[in-house]
């Protein structure tokens, strides 16, 4: 075979493979989406080529064809859900701080009373005090800012301000 015609085969070959396959990026990103999803091997080899060449895949929205506005919607969709789902979740860790704020500013007014009666070292208060150091370390999650408190609510029990003493953890901490 002369060269001309093996050459004129491979391009008429090549031109016949490519005709396969879509070139409009919607329909090109939906074959990388039925390609991707499909959980077995069963595409055929050539099938398998043109997908590795032309399709990205991602986690979170699939396989598509990168330069499609399908699957640019889709990536941007996704990317609107999990910040709807991270803004939800502050807002509940919000909600929970305030709430283990409250716990702990509640069971501070406790101890601070117990320790105006009883005096600022008394044995009396060893509950309200372990109470009020289990509500404010697990609630506030700074142990050592509560033993900070503790300490100066001994010295000073008349003094004591439970609400500007205790303070709310930053947000997911």
């Amino acid at each position: 075979m002369k060269p001309a015609v093996a050459c004129l085969l491979t391009v008429v070959a090549g031109a016949a493979f490519a005709s396969d396959y879509p070139t409009h990026p919607s329909e090109m990103d939906e074959l990388c989406e039925e390609i991707g999803g499909s959980r077995d091997a069963s595409a055929p080899p050539k099938d398998r080529l043109w997908f590795s060449e032309n399709c990205v895949c991602e986690e979170e929205i699939g396989c598509g064809y990168a330069s499609s506005r399908r699957f640019a919607d889709r990536r941007k969709a996704a990317g609107q859900a999990d910040a709807k789902r991270r803004e939800e979740e502050l807002k509940a860790l919000a909600a929970r701080d305030a709430q283990d704020l409250e716990q702990a500013r509640s069971t501070c007014a406790a101890y601070v009373e117990c320790l105006r009666k009883q005096g600022s070292v008394a044995p009396a208060c060893a509950q309200a005090e372990a109470t009020f150091e289990y509500d404010c370390s697990s609630g506030l999650r700074d142990v050592e800012a509560c033993g900070q408190v503790i300490s100066a609510l001994r010295r000073s029990p008349a003094e004591a301000d439970c609400k500007s003493s205790l303070k709310a953890p930053k947000p997911g901490s």
